[in-house]
């Protein structure tokens, strides 16, 4: 007899007792390959304001294993990762008109797990590339906007975190207990953003191996580079990684003061 499935609202228990519950409640969700079960907890997944005390080690975002169905149903899923964000955007808002030293902790986990899921959408939209030889250029075109909305949102968190956040707690909180408990930030930025600028790279890897079918009786070209002022295309992808990087220096050369 199989083993009965856990609960949507036990899974979302577990994830709030500490990152490592968090990212092993996705694991759960993804190995059923189940789309309306994930739909279903990634709408109703929070991070909660405290965790319970963990020495446990964070899984990997890379070893978190799922299948890909079809583009319609990706963008589905996106659709619901979009609102995660939103809602947690809305939790760093609240954090900045109610400074408090205590939320700073949670702050800084909530940021951390908008990090791991910027990074699973980027993972979801690869895996998808590399079972897809030939795309129709609406196909291409989704892969893209998919692209830029990931990495555009993860520009938003990193700015809000370093500037407004960090602002409002340094001008209402001790300073020096602020920098303390936000030294770890930077570093934070940092690494999301190597792991999601080295996704960008192998994106473009697989556009080059790939083709895209206009409508007959035209042939399959390789996708074209990306169109002048999507974030994706190389110009406006370097003033982004000057843009991110810029914002963990200079909040490192604050805290670091």
């Amino acid at each position: 007899m199989a083993a009965k499935r856990p609960s949507i609202a036990s899974l979302i228990r577990n994830a709030g007792k500490s990152e490592a519950e968090f990212i092993g409640a996705w694991d759960i969700v993804l190995k059923e390959n189940d789309t309306e079960r994930l739909i279903e907890f990634i709408g109703r997944i929070n991070q909660p304001l405290k965790f319970e005390a963990s020495d446990e080690e964070v899984m990997p975002i890379e070893d978190l294993e799922f299948e890909t169905i079809n583009w319609e149903t990706e963008a589905s899923i996106d659709a619901v990762l979009v609102k995660f964000h939103a809602r947690h955007m809305r939790k760093l808002k609240w954090y900045i008109t109610h400074p408090d030293i205590d939320s700073i902790g949670p702050g800084l986990r909530i940021f951390n797990c908008m990090g791991y899921i910027t990074q699973h959408r980027l993972y979801r939209i690869l895996a998808i590339l590399d079972q897809t030889e030939v795309l129709s250029p609406s196909e291409w075109g989704l892969a893209r906007e998919l692209l830029n909305r990931s990495y555009r949102e993860f520009r938003e968190a990193s700015a809000l975190a370093t500037g407004r956040w960090f602002e409002s707690n340094l001008e209402n909180l001790d300073p020096e207990e602020v920098r303390d408990q936000m030294s770890s930030l930077p570093t934070t930025i940092e690494k999301i953003a190597d792991k999601v600028s080295a996704l960008r790279d192998r994106v473009e890897e697989r556009r080059a191996q790939m083709a895209v079918q206009p409508p007959e009786p035209y042939p399959t070209v390789r996708p074209p580079r990306y169109f002048g002022g999507d974030l994706m295309e190389d110009a406006s992808w370097t003033h982004y990684w000057k843009e991110v990087g810029g914002l963990a220096q200079t909040l490192r050369h604050h805290v670091e003061m």
